[in-house]
Order: structure tokens, then C-alpha cells, then sequence
């Protein structure tokens, strides 16, 4: 397993493609990539390093799938 999750929000592929680039500058086998849309929230729990990403639209609105998985990662302890 990678010490980097990547965690991403992409309605038209934009963000996904921000990505993919950056886990090939950090190297792929350091960086696993995860589209909060499919991703559990626990697996925040598996990295050393994260990484969040999301484009926001009009007044810094969020992309849609995060707001599920923001819910459920309020829940977990991130301390440390």
C-alpha cells in the first residue's frame, strides 16, 4: 500500500486529471488514488499523508461527492 491517498471529487474530469498527474510526479507506487464517490471514509485511517481534492464552483460550493464522504469522515479520529 501506498503512504499517500489521494482522495478526489471530479464531475467533469478536471480534478481527476490534476491527480493522476501529481501521484506520477510523487511516483505512482507512492500514491493511491481514490474518487471519494467510491472510497469508504476509514480509508483516510490507512495513509501517513493526504491529499484532498475538489474544484468549487460559484461561491466555493463543493463537488457533489464530497459531501456524503465529509459527513462520514467527521467521524473518524484524524489526530496524529
Amino acid at each position: 500500500m501506498a503512504d499517500i491517498g489521494f482522495f478526489y471529487g471530479s464531475s467533469k474530469g478536471a480534478t481527476r486529471k490534476v491527480a493522476r498527474k501529481l501521484a506520477r510526479t510523487l511516483g505512482k507506487k507512492r500514491v493511491d488514488l481514490l474518487d471519494v464517490r467510491k472510497a469508504k471514509a476509514k480509508r483516510l485511517l490507512d495513509y501517513e499523508l493526504i491529499i484532498l481534492g475538489s474544484p468549487t464552483y460559484e461561491k466555493g460550493k463543493l463537488q457533489e461527492d464530497w459531501y456524503g464522504f465529509l459527513k462520514k469522515m467527521k467521524k473518524l479520529d484524524l489526530s496524529g
